[in-house]
């Protein structure tokens, strides 16, 4: 009984799903008219054609002007047919309503039984008033109807829509996912601006379980790609396993950008996946991040404790220092750059010390240093610092405050302009100090708020100059400096042209020019120093070295100092300047070890001589030009051997 009991009522159950669902786009209602004592008179009303026909299609529904309804008689209602008074007086005055009352656009059309009475009528209403995908019911006499709603088949969008998600249903079935997804999202994103859209029975079912599920199976193919990859690298905790993994990871995060139309859509089945979402993709980052940690740590830690007795390191370090300090143009500095792998070719001297073996790593380290420049805005993390730092005394450039300067560049700019003037100090390599001061003058240009447009045009300038079109370069600068009479660089390039052209005293005025305006200027006077040297005024040359140093106490200048005590015959203040100012700033010059043994050799001192000489294979073990070394050598030693043969000769006299 009990069974039975319980099948009646899950079909009562099941029958009345179906009549509700039904009467969600019920077509047919039925409206009281007029109630006369226990008389009650009633219509059936009924969506149709124009011609009366009850069954319309969507292709003859969309060519009407007008939506028709069959009235009829209702079943029990006390007749079956029409008075044409009630008609005229009753029924002709029946409005659809909505949110407004909508009147019959014309008289109703007589139906005839075949006795010829009126047993029907056909009821227009205007279509420009009427809301297709809202429900709606007819009153008259204060009597009103059920409300009814037209099934969506008569919406003039649904079968455009519909068929888009038949055919993003076979999108996904076929494992075109991203297709799919954007078809669901053009569903709702135009149901986010359309009523009629967002009505459809469907929409919610696109809301609510499509989009989430091809979200959610999104999130589960990536992730089984990047395990993959992941697990390479888990094994061999190798760069180019780790690379993939950021290829993975970027492709992931690109194409997850589609996505992004949901966040505008206040579900919380579309919340929830995105919100799954969202943690997958951060938990890629975290991933990534802690193998880059794991990579960069392991690899890092040649830097952070190797020395410069290891060539290696050495040849790394000044590779590094020169490809982030190159510099041949002046700019506004805001942040530090990456280093582009192409620049080592602008060093090929220093890139042959680059062993073939190597060229793999040095170009891993560059992509570990860009990646710290992009995270951090630093070049060298804190250990690799805390190394450079303890090993200053034995770099053979100023490697430590050239990186220092780079690294304090965006957080402490003074700090980071002390740094390349201790730089400065030290440097003894031409194109880094040249470097050094297209940074330094760069800062002074930002805190200046120079024109970026004029700097441009001084950078086109420069270009000419290095293109070696002179007539072309100086026509510019003549403009430029006109225009910026106490802008120094614009003097300076104008004097290098004069120099280039072997107008070396209208050079030098340009130059000293420069100086006026920016004392501090260190390329007019490497200029300057030069003009002097090549022609051999070496009184002139002393005396600008000895400016020079007065503005600015830095090897450089202290080197030609003793060239030029040198040129001038005066051996021992050369030695002095070489040992006490040199020496002090940068022990590990070759050339300054040449000019110190030279200076002994004019001094007779031959064994001093040769122990100056001997320093520079000490110093780079490596030297492959030893053309002038074995020259030095073999000069001296020959000296050493007649000295004391000319001692034997004159102890009998």
């Amino acid at each position: 009984m009990k069974r039975i009991r319980f099948a009646l009522n899950l079909a009562l159950a099941c029958l009345l799903i179906v009549l509700l669902s039904q009467n969600v786009y019920s077509q047919t209602t039925k409206l009281t008219y007029k109630v006369k004592g226990k008389t009650t008179y009633a219509v059936d009303i009924v969506l149709s054609s124009q011609d009366g026909n009850e069954s319309v299609s969507p292709e003859d529904y969309f060519t009407y002007e007008d939506i028709y309804f069959i009235f009829k008689p209702s079943v029990g209602s006390s007749k079956k047919v029409f008075r044409e008074s009630d008609i005229t007086d009753i029924l002709a005055k029946v409005t659809l309503t909505q949110s407004q009352n909508i009147s019959q656009s014309k008289q109703p059309k007589y139906l005839l039984n075949d006795k010829g009475k009126i047993n029907r009528i056909i009821v227009a209403y205007p279509k420009s008033g009427f809301v297709a995908y809202e429900k709606f019911s007819f009153s008259s006499g204060g009597y009103f109807s059920d409300k009814i709603q037209l099934e969506e088949k008569y919406l003039e969008n649904f079968k455009k829509y519909s068929d888009l998600l038949e055919k993003a249903k076979k999108q996904y079935e076929s494992g075109a996912y991203n297709a799919a997804f954007s078809n669901y999202l053009t569903i709702v994103n135009d149901g986010l601006n359309s009523t009629e859209i967002s009505s459809f029975s469907f929409y919610k079912s696109v809301t609510d379980k499509y989009i989430p599920e091809t979200v959610d199976y999104f999130i589960d193919q990536s992730k089984t790609k990047y395990e993959d990859v992941n697990a390479k690298f888990e094994a061999d905790k190798g760069y180019k396993s780790l690379s993939e993994c950021g290829k993975v990871m970027d492709q992931i995060q690109q194409d997850a950008k589609i996505f992004d139309g949901l966040k505008k859509i206040d579900t919380p089945e579309v919340k929830g996946i995105l919100f799954k979402l969202n943690d997958f993709i951060e938990g890629l980052k975290r991933t990534s991040s802690e193998n880059t940690t794991l990579f960069e740590k392991e690899k890092m830690s040649f830097l952070e404790n190797k020395s410069y007795d290891d060539y290696k390191f050495r040849v790394f370090i000044d590779l590094f220092a020169r490809m982030i300090l190159f510099k041949e143009s002046l700019s506004l500095v805001n942040e530090i750059d990456v280093i582009e792998e192409n620049r080592l070719n602008k060093f090929p001297e220093k890139k042959k010390e680059l062993l073939k073996s190597w060229e793999a790593d040095f170009q891993i380290y560059i992509e570990l240093i860009n990646q710290n420049i992009r995270t951090n805005g630093h070049i060298l993390n804190d250990a690799i610092m805390e190394n450079l730092n303890n090993l200053v005394e034995t770099q053979r450039q100023p490697y430590y405050e050239i990186f220092a300067a780079f690294n304090t560049m965006k957080s402490d700019p003074e700090e980071s302009k002390s740094h390349f003037h201790t730089a400065l100090t030290k440097c003894s390599d031409e194109s880094m100090i040249d470097y050094i001061e297209y940074w330094l003058l760069s800062h002074r240009l930002t805190e200046n708020q120079i024109d970026p447009e004029f700097l441009k045009q001084i950078n086109e300038g420069k270009e000419m100059i290095n293109k070696k079109r002179y007539s072309q370069a100086d026509n510019l600068f003549n403009q430029l400096m006109r225009m910026a009479s106490g802008f120094a660089p614009t003097w300076f390039h104008s004097g290098e042209i004069k120099y280039h052209l072997g107008e070396s005293y209208s050079a030098e005025r340009f130059f000293n020019k420069a100086l006026e305006i920016y004392p501090h200027y260190i390329a007019p006077r490497k200029f300057i120093l030069r003009i002097f040297e090549s022609d051999s005024s070496y009184k002139q040359y002393l005396e600008n070295a000895n400016k020079a140093l007065g503005k600015f106490d830095i090897w450089y200048f202290n080197f030609h100092k003793a060239k030029a005590l040198y040129f001038n015959g005066k051996y021992d203040e050369t030695i002095s300047e070489i040992n006490d100012k040199c020496l002090v700033k940068n022990p590990w010059d070759l050339e300054q070890y040449y000019l110190l043994g030279d200076a002994y050799f004019q001094k007779g001192d031959y064994k001093q001589a040769k122990t100056a000489y001997g320093k520079i294979l000490d110093i780079n073990p490596y030297l492959t030009d030893t053309k002038k070394f074995d020259e030095r050598m073999r000069r001296v030693s020959k000296k050493m051997e007649e000295k004391p043969a000319e001692k034997k000769e004159e102890k009998p006299q």
